[in-house]
């Protein structure tokens, strides 16, 4: 569990920026290690410190020598042996044969009918994001890809020149329309977002199928999820803290010992970060047992913590792999047809993580409520300033149990899902891109509910009169929700969107503890 450890957006680093791994070594069908210990591994981080700050994406001397390698150890087997995509057509197609002279046209009708999707474009970060996963998975090697391709791919993101990239088009088993789209916008074929056509990379002849075979998009998104839900943990701690010293609610399920009596995964994490972000308080309880939104908080919390964790760690798999099919083994000659595009390890891991923070929002839900609850409280019905009639935060419930309704709609898992395409040769799909999209969407609605309840117990903090001690944890996060704090009945939308944001964002190091 890394929710605690010290990086830069206060969130877990499933492998430390710089290291290199056995982790990202490749494997052979004799479980033999190709040899890639010395490439560095990127964590999920890097890929936004790259992305947002425009650092460029560098490959190493060795990096393009594996890879060129790799392109010639491709090119050799492929002369005497069919290589799917290579000397083959691809789905339904794989048993036409493509012959030497055929290959380039082949390579740019493949792209061309491949490069189709629809529904929105993607956000510039995403589409960033994607060439940065794919040029890590290339310097494995394993796609048989010379280098220069790589290079095609760093230039374009070095000049942010990015393509144009549609939503919809995959169900898990390669994001073959969105990369399709970036190949011929590399190829000139299709013009950047910016609306400019520039030629940096033509294929050179069964290059297509390695350049698009690859869960890059999928994988960038579910990064950016990861980020997203890890932020939301930690104002999550936060709120319950706020809620639980507004309603004066016993602090006794947070106590280490109940937490050392039944260790479930990520359960003692969480009840230490309520714990330190109760640091200084002493408001005593006024009731024996209180609701479950703060007595079982951390063991409702605790699976989504253990759901991101798994999440994450499958994401820098993905990251810092050779997923490619066929995979290229210069070290043993060969060429190995397989499975590596499915995803159905990430779809379970962000469907996992959606129905867990499922339950997490129900529990900031019903924490509102207490809120808006004057016997539990002891203040005004739905905090109002307490003109006769007023409503207060009566709406702002409302708002919270549709957005709710949102989320648990979203957390319907995608991966239940299947379906047969391609004459039927390929007849199983995990949904992944509908996965992370639900999970996102699923993370939006949850935003929507903390802030309401961040909204909530600030009014009831503010109508108690309780003053927190200076320099504490939950006085200096008080401090920085944004909102007017006028209690006046008025339209609290605006307030709301702007907690949202503020929940969108990492807290400091030192603030988490």
């Amino acid at each position: 569990m890394r929710f605690t450890d010290e990086t830069k957006y206060g969130i877990g680093a499933g492998a430390e920026g710089g290291r290199t791994t056995d982790d990202a070594a490749v494997v052979d069908s004799q479980g033999a290690c190709i040899g890639d210990d010395d490439i560095e591994v990127l964590t999920i981080e890097d890929l936004f410190d790259i992305s947002t700050e425009h650092q460029p994406a560098l490959l190493t001397d060795g990096d393009r020598a594996r890879m060129d390698e790799a392109a010639v150890a491709a090119a050799k087997f492929a002369d005497g042996h069919p290589v799917y995509g290579r000397t083959t057509g691809v789905g339904a197609n794989r048993t036409v044969a493509i012959n030497a002279e055929a290959r380039r046209a082949q390579d740019l009708r493949l792209l061309r009918s491949h490069a189709t999707g629809a529904g929105p474009l993607v956000s510039d970060s995403d589409v960033r994001m994607m060439l940065l996963v794919r040029i890590s998975q290339l310097r494995h090697g394993g796609s048989g890809l010379a280098a220069r391709v790589a290079d095609a791919l760093v230039d374009m993101l070095a000049d942010n020149s990015l393509p144009a990239i549609h939503s919809f088009g995959s169900i898990g088993t390669g994001d073959l329309s969105a990369l399709a789209e970036t190949a011929l916008t590399l190829a000139g074929e299709l013009p950047t977002r910016s609306g400019l056509t520039e030629r940096r990379w033509q294929p050179m002849g069964g290059e297509a199928l390695p350049f698009i075979s690859s869960n890059a998009l999928t994988v960038a998104r579910a990064a950016r999820a990861v980020i997203v839900a890890e932020n939301w943990v930690h104002h999550y701690a936060f709120a319950t803290a706020l809620s639980a010293t507004a309603c004066r609610s016993s602090l006794e399920p947070f106590a280490a010992e109940v937490h050392r009596a039944r260790p479930q995964h990520g359960q003692q994490e969480v009840a230490a970060m309520v714990r330190h972000a109760l640091e200084g308080i002493t408001v005593p309880p006024t009731r024996i047992q209180d609701s479950y939104g703060f007595r079982a908080m951390p063991q409702v919390l605790a699976p989504m913590v253990a759901e991101v964790e798994r999440l994450r760690a499958v994401v820098e798999i993905e990251i810092n792999s050779a997923p490619e099919n066929p995979l290229v083994v210069p070290s043993c000659s060969s060429v190995l047809h397989n499975g590596n595009f499915h995803m159905q390890a990430l779809a379970l891991a962000a469907d996992s993580t959606a129905l867990a923070l499922n339950g997490a929002a129900q529990l900031s839900l019903a924490r509102l409520s207490n809120l808006c609850d004057p016997a539990v409280t002891g203040l005004t019905a739905f905090l109002s300033d307490g003109q006769t009639g007023s409503s207060g935060a009566m709406v702002v419930e409302y708002v919270a149990a549709a957005a709710m309704s949102r989320l648990r709609s979203l957390a319907a898992p995608a991966s239940l899902g299947t379906t047969v395409i391609s004459l039927g040769t390929e007849d199983h799909a995990s949904f992944a891109p509908s996965a992370v999209d639900q999970l996102l969407g699923a993370l939006d609605a949850a935003e929507s509910i903390l802030a309401c309840e961040l909204l909530s117990a600030r009014r009831a903090i503010q109508l108690t009169g309780i003053v927190l001690p200076p320099g504490a944890p939950l006085s200096s996060y008080l401090g920085q929700i944004p909102g007017s704090r006028d209690l006046a009945d008025r339209p609290l939308s605006g307030d709301i969107a702007l907690i949202e944001k503020f929940v969108h964002s990492h807290l400091p190091t030192n603030m988490i503890g």
